[in-house]
């Protein structure tokens, strides 16, 4: 039985380790607090000390690195931009300076990236993974993020990122607060609506790192997005369908959300379509390609 160790134990986390072990795999965390996170044994660690449980590491096969503190949050102040960044990067490089002591190193090491990597922009660019990073703030943030996995190459390792689009979940992320909003007759597009929003199940997502696992000759970075091209004005839309609540034509004005969120309302008003072709092209199938089908299924299994 193979043996995969995940860091960050939020949506995405727990989902995964649900979804391999049910497909065979041992799973366990590194955690800063719990000892067992459902019935996945979670190790110790805390990047400010540089302490880490080498028990974690024995005889794992593959290190998936989820962990990083949410991008929207929180209002971008320099300290939030500090955590953000050592959430993700310092976080990789502790496991990278204690991987590159053990005698049997794992074989795979996948990062957690964000599809703002081409930039928090509104364009018609359909992004693929060849595309240059953007050169804002969260563009050299999934750059950095993206690199700190590269560097497990040197080691030997099987190195991929997967640039993650909104992921539809019911158990947290941006639905659940959306939903809120929809259902408390709030509903509306935010800015002009136009901005793109690359999203993806979080079944697809789930199965998409384990696709990865499972093909050795799946590495580098991948488009972790359903092929639906939408906009906000459309996902917001959708919601109202799903949850059978209007929707507002006239839009939440851009200048209120940057008073309330400053810098980082730009990754709710803006946004461009990412292309998956490249995980396709490795013979992954999506389950999900209608946003229609992603909500209603989460909603009814509250996934």
């Amino acid at each position: 039985m193979k043996k995969v160790l995940i860091t960050g134990t939020g949506v995405i986390g727990k989902a995964l380790a649900e979804h391999l072990d049910a497909a065979g795999y041992k799973v366990k965390f590194l955690s800063t607090t719990r000892s067992y996170y459902g019935k996945f044994p979670c190790y110790f660690w805390d990047v400010k000390s540089g302490k880490i449980d080498p028990v974690a590491f024995e005889n794992v096969f593959a290190i998936i690195h989820l962990a990083g503190a949410g991008i929207a949050d929180k209002r971008w102040s320099d300290e939030r931009k500090a955590l953000l960044r050592s959430s993700r990067i310092d976080t990789a490089q502790l496991i990278f300076d204690h991987v590159k002591k053990l005698e049997q190193a794992p074989s795979i090491f996948i990062t957690a990236s964000g599809s703002n990597y081409y930039g928090a922009i509104s364009s018609e660019t359909n992004f693929e993974e060849t595309a240059p990073h953007g050169t804002d703030f969260v563009g050299e943030l999934c750059r950095d993020w993206e690199q700190a996995a590269v560097q497990f190459k040197e080691l030997g390792l099987r190195t991929a990122a997967l640039r993650t689009g909104v992921v539809i979940s019911s158990r947290g992320g941006a639905l659940p607060k959306l939903r809120k909003v929809v259902k408390w007759l709030l509903g509306a597009p935010l800015g002009n609506g136009k901005q793109l929003m690359p999203w993806i199940h979080i079944d697809d997502l789930c199965a998409m790192y384990r696709h990865i696992l499972d093909n050795e000759n799946c590495s580098g970075p991948y488009n972790a997005v359903s092929s639906e091209r939408i906009s906000n004005r459309y996902f917001m839309r959708t919601l109202g369908k799903v949850y059978c609540r209007p929707i507002f034509f006239l839009p939440i004005p851009g200048f209120l959300l940057r008073l309330v969120m400053g810098e980082g309302a730009v990754i709710l008003l803006k946004g461009s379509h990412l292309s998956n072709q490249k995980i396709c092209d490795s013979g992954f199938t999506f389950k999900f390609s209608k946003l229609k089908e992603a909500v209603e299924d989460v909603e009814l299994r509250k996934k």
